[in-house]
């Protein structure tokens, strides 16, 4: 671990992922990459993995089921809802923790900002 990541700013590290392997779904299920998780989740506060979309390829499947929760990122206006759906559904197989969703690229020229909180109302 301490040979892959790199410091950015104080307790901020980046471990950059290199040149794409001939085999990533491969290298992203090995022994090897669930013990590197385990050792940096050991020395590290916070461990964030990137991954590329859910739907086209099968990294992000793969490493959902290796990591304690993941947050699915959907552009606005880019993604359809069937694609969403498709991909929770495919978090729900690969038995992830899904935390949450964040929705990228809102124009808040056209659709405000604030936040909202639901629920029942205790008195």
């Amino acid at each position: 671990v301490n040979e892959a990541i790199y410091p950015v700013l104080d307790h901020l590290f980046v471990m950059p992922s290199g040149p794409k392997p001939p085999n990533p779904a491969e290298l992203l299920a090995s022994d090897r990459m669930t013990k590197f998780l385990t050792v940096a989740t050991r020395k590290l506060d916070l461990v964030i993995v990137d991954a590329p979309p859910i739907l086209p390829v099968t990294d992000a499947r793969i490493l959902a089921g290796q990591v304690d929760g993941t947050v699915l990122v959907v552009r606005q206006n880019f993604v359809e809802k069937v694609a969403v759906r498709q991909a929770v559904s495919a978090l729900k197989n690969a038995r992830a923790q899904l935390l949450g969703t964040i929705l990228n690229d809102v124009d808040i020229k056209t659709h405000g900002y604030g936040y909202g909180y639901y629920g029942t109302e205790t008195n």
